[in-house]
Parts: structure tokens; sequence; C-alpha cells
């Protein structure tokens, strides 16, 4: 039996609430001083947050209306497109393992976790690009990474007094690592699809908003990858 989603707001809601997020942080960010403190209690500071309570409440409606399983090749079907958008934030993946500041043993762990996620995506990308169903341990690769990566980047938001210079880049590397989690667990079986529709598009939107920054190339990476590799959610409830 077939069902259908139709009419899902997804990506475009998580793509534009994306894009004006990214003007409020942009403009937000410019008006820091010297020292880099942001205005208190600044308009856009207070919206950013609003923003993101708007697009999780969308996320949580919208999934709810898909049912949850699907066939993976109606999911994922073969796309040069998503393949190309898949292989270059590999790319951008594979060079931010050697850009974050890290000590100690992740210094050395996380370019080598990077790399080996860059090759394990472009396995991704070729089974995206013939329509195949990847080994679930090559997603497993990119989420030890971000575990990694995240516990490299606590050591300096935990110094960090303003909440909006970090929460943000939490919030994407959180909900980056929970949608690459639930894409590896759809590569073993047909389970419930809607966690990574749901944590893929709020990594999408959060990503956006993270793009302002030092780290901006990690981030770029995850829009194309969560971007790209997105559910055919047309198509969400078609059963093999």
């Amino acid at each position: 039996m077939n069902h259908s989603s139709k009419h899902s707001l997804f990506p475009w809601v998580s793509l534009f609430a994306g894009i004006v997020g990214f003007a409020m942080r942009s403009l937000l960010l410019s008006l820091a001083s010297p020292e880099g403190l942001l205005p208190k209690n600044h308009i856009f500071d207070i919206l950013s947050y609003l923003l993101l309570a708007v697009v999780f409440a969308v996320c949580i409606l919208e999934v709810r209306k898909m049912p949850p399983r699907s066939s993976y090749t109606s999911l994922f079907p073969a796309s040069a497109v998503s393949a190309v958008g898949i292989l270059v934030s590999a790319i951008g993946i594979g060079f931010s393992g050697f850009t974050l500041k890290a000590t100690g043993v992740l210094q050395l762990l996380l370019p080598v976790l990077g790399v080996l996620s860059a090759a394990a995506l472009v396995v991704v990308a070729y089974c995206r690009y013939k329509g195949l169903r990847p080994n679930c341990l090559l997603h497993g690769i990119v989420v030890v990474y971000l575990i990694l990566r995240i516990m490299a980047c606590c050591r300096a938001w935990g110094t960090e007094p303003q909440l909006q210079l970090y929460f943000f880049h939490l919030l994407a590397c959180l909900f980056l690592l929970l949608a690459c989690y639930y894409r590896a667990e759809l590569d073993v079986q047909n389970k419930d699809c809607r966690r990574y529709i749901f944590f893929s598009q709020l990594a999408l939107f959060c990503s956006f908003l993270c793009l302002p920054g030092a780290d901006w190339l990690f981030y770029l990476s995850a829009i194309l990858l969560m971007g790209t590799d997105s559910c055919a959610i047309s198509s969400a409830g078609q059963t093999d």
C-alpha cells in the first residue's frame, strides 16, 4: 500500500529559515565590540532563538504527518545531483579535521578521522549515484568523527560566556551527529525514516546560522551533506 507526503514543507522551510538566520547572525556579529562582545538583548539575538523555536515546531508537525516506514530505494533513489553534493561535502569534512584546534590525543585523531570520514562519504556518494545501499559502517565512521569533534569543541565552548557565540554551533553538531546516526540505521534496514528527516532538517537549518565564523567550511559541508542526501520525501511511505 502506498502513502505519500506530496506537499511537505521540507527542505524549503529549513533552507529559507536558514538563510534568514544566517543574515541575522551576520548582522549581529558585525556589531561586536573590539573586545568581541555582542550587544545585549539585541533584536537579532532574540529573533535567532525565536526562529529556531519556529523551525523546531514546524519540523515536529511536518514529521508527524509522515508515515514511519518507507523502502530504501524510494527514500534514496539514484541521483547524480545528490552524489555530487555528498562528494563536495566529503572534501570539506576531510579538510575540517585539520583546521580544528584540539589538544592531546584529539589533535592526532581528528585529522585521521576527518580523512576517513571523507573517504567514507566518497563511497556513499558513489552508492547514491548508482542507487545502491551503502554499508552502515560508512556513516558510522562519520558519527565517530563528529563525536570527537564535539568533544574538542566543547573545551572551547565551555569557556565562552556569550551563549550566542556557541549555542547554534553546538546544536548544529549534535543534530548532524544524530542525523548521520539515523542515516546509518537506515542503511541497515527500513526503520523509521522520520527521525533522520527530523534531525537532518534541523542540522541543515542550524548549519546556516554557523556560517558567519572561522569554521565555516565544516558547516558549509554539513549544509551540502544534509541538503543533497535528503530523503525523497514525496515517496515517503512506499514500501517494497
